[in-house]
């Protein structure tokens, strides 16, 4: 039982090493990501309606009204 419990330890442990080191570059290279022109115009309706409700499920059905807003103008 021991044996088993140990490898079980073990795998998960070189599981999240693995997961740490690809995850590393992402947060390495998200120092130098910032948000460009258009990324602004995107927030726009959802910080209208933060500001005007400060309801958090007000502002997913906002967001989620912008992402297929988006989605279909986009494609």
């Amino acid at each position: 039982m021991t044996k088993k419990f140990d490898c079980e330890k073990i795998f998960f442990v070189c599981v999240i090493a693995v997961s740490v080191l690809f995850l590393l570059p992402m947060l390495l290279l998200s120092f130098y990501n910032h948000p460009s022109v258009d990324d602004f115009s995107y927030s726009l309706t959802t910080h209208e309606v933060w500001q005007s409700s400060h309801s958090v499920f007000a502002l997913i059905a906002e967001a989620a009204k912008t992402s297929i807003k988006y989605w279909h103008t986009w494609q």
